[in-house]
């Protein structure tokens, strides 16, 4: 027999349910994973009450039908996808240190890392889940450190030390194959890292991914950590919002029972107003017989004269047309409410999930308008501070896993890493530039530029402080117009111009490929061609 849902109607409360009857089960470990398939089932938003609603009749529990009509999971995580770490890898991430091989080893990594793409992967997996696995993974056939994604949902168990390096993970993960018969078969692979024991181990099997580490057979694969020449387990993990617990929160998480709310709603209004297919017109007599009993229905007959007979012929037939005897009445099963009223309350119910993301503003206000970044910055200050209390905690977990690629790089002596320094003795530092959520325009940019330099700051300097990444400012630093800039500056100041090339951020390299000859005649050039004041 059905029972029926006591939790409250709302899909939260239907998941709610379902990890209580996990943790009831002494299956604590169905938590993540379950939980983030849900997470998933609202980003997709399609058919999103319908799995639900079959995932609850599996477990014997009456829900009400629902519809997704009003769901801003997916924007508002597309809108951290757009505003994390945006655009061309080198302005996503523009890599800070004082040793230029360590920059240049990292990028390297990234390109073997097809990073340039993945990190929207990443970040759109941080935002609806809450938590970012990245690991450092060899590839000795090939030479290579890679970073590879994980999805959180395959993370089982994890445990951290009090720096949040990873002591303990366990990764199931599907995967499928063809047994000796040549058949397709499924199975599942369970990575296990134990810092304590020094172990890392593979298994293969067909169990759950419950099963305890004991239960699980043989290993396939096994070794020592300290067997890949480093004593730490190469997995790094970051929180969307950090709340204390082993993972964190993803961005509308906070807000399931508001948008179940107002889905509930719509559904209802919508039911009300087009019942979703199903008849909408009573037809009845007002009439009696003899005896004063009332009289059934009256049969119904389409243009022809043909009598309609049920539903299904209804549906198929011109419903525009009925003739009906004098004594019927049709009556509209739509019931005369005042609709607008509850347009309004469900208006404010999603003013209200506006309130508890306020990335959702973005959208009302990014049609093309005059409004300014500068505006359009304190409009969305909210959702900038979201982007950015975000965007430092995955920083912290990517220098992290560079640092570890870095080095698994350098103990297997490949090319590009066998010359950095140590991570003990900080040679491996670095970190990631500020950039603006909301960047501004070409234009602004422009302009902002000009009125720092009519201020007296060097352009260079201007450049960077807007936004301008380090190849776009080194590519100006050696065009012509600089020349004739630093040549005008040379001029007044009395200092030689390769001087002031060198203070800019030139080298003696950049001097000899130039040379004194081609400085000399760009500044020909501007004698000829560049006006005098007032000519």
């Amino acid at each position: 027999m059905a029972r029926i849902n006591t939790f409250g109607d709302s899909a939260a409360t239907f998941w709610q349910k379902t990890t209580l009857m996990a943790s009831l089960a002494s299956d604590p470990t169905a938590l993540p994973a379950d939980f983030e398939d849900m997470l998933e089932a609202y980003y997709m938003n399609n058919g999103l009450y319908d799995t639900i609603q079959a995932y609850m009749e599996e477990n014997d529990i009456w829900t009400p039908e629902m519809q997704a009509i009003y769901n801003p999971a997916h924007r508002a995580v597309e809108f951290h996808v757009s505003h994390l770490w945006p655009g061309p890898l080198d302005r996503a991430f523009r890599i800070t240190t004082s040793d230029e091989k360590v920059s240049k080893a990292i990028n390297q990594v990234w390109k073997w890392s097809n990073w340039e793409s993945k990190k929207q992967l990443a970040s759109r997996w941080f935002a609806m889940f809450g938590t970012l696995f990245i690991k450092a993974t060899v590839r000795k056939d090939a030479k290579q450190v890679r970073q590879q994604l994980i999805k959180s949902r395959y993370v089982t168990e994890f445990d951290c030390d009090s720096s949040d390096f990873i002591t303990y993970i366990r990764i199931d993960s599907k995967k499928s194959r063809l047994d000796k018969a040549g058949r397709p078969e499924n199975y599942v692979r369970t990575e296990v890292w134990h810092k304590k024991n020094n172990t890392y181990r593979v298994y293969e099997h067909k169990h759950s991914r419950t099963t305890p580490v004991s239960q699980l057979g043989n290993p396939v694969e096994q070794s020592a950590i300290t067997d890949f020449g480093v004593n730490f387990i190469p997995f790094v993990h970051a929180k969307f919002k950090d709340i204390g617990e082993p993972r964190g929160l993803g961005v509308f998480v906070p807000t399931l029972d508001k948008i179940d709310e107002a889905n509930r709603i719509a559904s209802r209004l919508h039911e009300i107003a087009f019942r979703f297919n199903r008849p909408h017109i009573a037809v009845s007599s007002n009439d009696h017989d003899a005896q004063g009993r009332p009289l059934p229905a009256p049969k119904l007959f389409d243009k022809t004269g043909k009598e309609i007979e049920s539903e299904d012929d209804l549906k198929t037939r011109d419903k525009s047309l009925f003739f009906l005897p004098g004594v019927t009445r049709m009556d509209m099963m739509v019931p005369n409410i005042n609709f607008s009223a509850h347009l309004e309350e469900l208006t404010d119910q999603m003013n209200e999930i506006k309130q508890d993301l306020p990335e959702l503003r973005y959208y009302d206000i990014r049609e093309p308008s005059n409004i300014s970044t500068a505006t359009m910055r304190l409009m969305l200050a909210g959702a900038i501070d979201r982007v950015l209390d975000a965007r430092g905690n995955a920083y912290a977990a990517l220098v992290r896993v560079n640092q570890m690629a870095l080095t698994l790089g350098k103990v297997n002596g490949f090319d590009g890493f066998t010359d950095l320094g140590e991570y003990e003795s900080g040679k491996l530092d670095h970190s990631f530039a500020e950039q603006e959520v909301l960047p501004l325009t070409n234009q602004e940019r422009a302009e902002s530029v000009k009125v720092s330099v009519e201020a007296g700051m060097d352009i260079l300097l201007a450049m960077k402080q807007n936004g301008y990444t380090e190849s776009e400012v080194k590519e100006y630093s050696l065009s012509p117009e600089y020349l004739v800039r630093m040549h005008e500056k040379a001029t007044s100041s009395g200092v030689p111009v390769e001087t002031l090339l060198l203070r800019s951020g030139w080298d003696e390299k950049d001097l000899r490929e130039y040379g004194t000859q081609k400085l000399a005649a760009i500044k020909l050039q501007q004698e000829d061609t560049v006006p005098t004041v007032g000519q």
